[in-house]
């Protein structure tokens, strides 16, 4: 063990070589300013039928464009075809600098995208937007809210196409209550939200569990 450990320590010490921009092919970039979290779903879509990739994150000050673009939530969209990024549409402008911020988007059955997106435990609006125009990630509706009651963070977007006798139902695992997975609903595909209770219940105060959904 003392060997490999020695081994990989002269790997490092000699190797100037910068790893995040190392990669199979051809790197592409999505947006030069973005940070998300591991906790909020999907991050990142894939439209078949338009050939493109969206992709949603959190600007912040430090990165292209400064202070311009703090906190923007945003979404691009990466052509399939042609190899172009799309430019960055601006979601919510200066929400807040931060990971959690990032929205979780979901391809709907009219071909419209709908993201969802909250603060760091900001506040206890969960905000969405409905693209407006079936395949065109350039163009959204007003931003709604809905008020959860408590403060929120983390959107995590499932469709389950069986529920409601075969109608299916949308819903949105966030972090809300006693800083608790809870669960809202949609039965209009993200237009109109309703509470659908907590998930699980661990702890009281800032304890809180970590999640992944499938």
């Amino acid at each position: 063990l003392a060997g490999m450990v020695a081994c990989m320590v002269v790997v490092l010490s000699t190797s100037s070589a910068r790893a995040e921009m190392d990669v199979a092919g051809t790197l592409i970039e999505f947006n030069d300013n973005g940070a998300w979290s591991w906790f909020e779903d999907e991050r990142a879509i894939v439209d078949a039928a338009a050939g493109k990739i969206l992709v949603s994150s959190v600007a912040n000050a430090a990165g292209a464009g400064g202070t311009a673009r703090n906190g923007d939530v945003e979404v691009v969209a990466y052509d399939i075809a042609t190899g172009q990024v799309s430019a960055p549409f601006t979601l919510h402008d200066n929400l807040e600098a931060d990971d959690h911020d990032s929205a979780a988007l979901w391809l709907r059955p009219d071909g419209k995208y709908l993201a969802m997106y909250s603060g760091h435990n900001q506040d206890q609006l969960t905000r969405y937007r409905i693209s407006t125009t079936a395949g065109d990630p350039t163009q959204w509706g007003p931003e709604q809210t809905f008020n959860n009651g408590a403060n929120t963070t983390y959107s995590n977007l499932h469709h389950l196409p069986d529920d409601r006798g075969g109608a299916g139902r949308l819903y949105n695992f966030t972090r809300t209550s006693n800083f608790n997975p809870n669960i809202l609903v949609s039965n209009d595909h993200g237009a109109t939200w309703s509470i659908g209770g907590r998930l699980v219940t661990q702890g009281v105060g800032n304890q809180r569990p970590y999640v992944r959904y499938y």
